[in-house]
């Protein structure tokens, strides 16, 4: 699922917009137990929103793709647990995110992502993220819309994952 974020790009890592609520609530889902989450706040209030029953945890992994736009720019990840003490967050330095990343970067941190999400012993997990890390998570794909929901099994080949469709490109629900 994509966030829905203002079109003030200036705003450094701006809530949900009104609509952006209403999506996540449209697409609210109680049995879902585990969701991973970007640490931006319009992705962990997605998560929450949608997923009211699920176990968040919050991983850089998942951010947006750094740019020169302050929306897609993390903040210090103290600064985040104040704002969202009902998550688990993975360790990560406690900086601000500052600078631009390379598509080889965000390449190699969705690689990173995806063995993560792998570690899980679980059936089904829900990954709340940003297009410009999901085309590169599962590369192949068409682009994702706000609260788009996509169903995808992953498939290990030796050290690669990839992920798989299921169903029609994955989709099963947007909004």
């Amino acid at each position: 699922m994509q966030d829905s974020v203002a079109q003030e790009y200036y705003i450094p890592d701006p809530n949900l917009t009104q609509q952006g609520i209403a999506q996540a609530k449209a697409i609210r889902n109680q049995s879902v137990s585990l969701v991973l989450s970007s640490p931006m706040n319009r992705t962990i209030q997605t998560a929450q929103l949608a997923y009211p029953a699920a176990r968040v945890i919050v991983s850089p992994l998942l951010r947006e793709a750094c740019s020169d736009n302050p929306c897609d720019r993390m903040r210090r990840r103290c600064e985040i647990k104040i704002d969202h003490p009902n998550v688990e967050m993975t360790e990560w330095p406690d900086e601000e995110q500052s600078a631009a990343e390379s598509q080889e970067q965000v390449r190699q941190r969705s690689s990173d992502a995806l063995r993560w999400i792998c570690s899980f012993d679980v059936e089904e997990i829900h990954v709340v993220s940003h297009a410009g890390c999901l085309e590169y998570l599962i590369p192949g794909v068409p682009f994702f819309r706000n609260s788009e929901v996509r169903s995808f099994e992953a498939v290990q080949s030796g050290d690669t994952i990839n992920m798989r469709p299921l169903g029609p490109s994955g989709v099963r629900a947007r909004y």
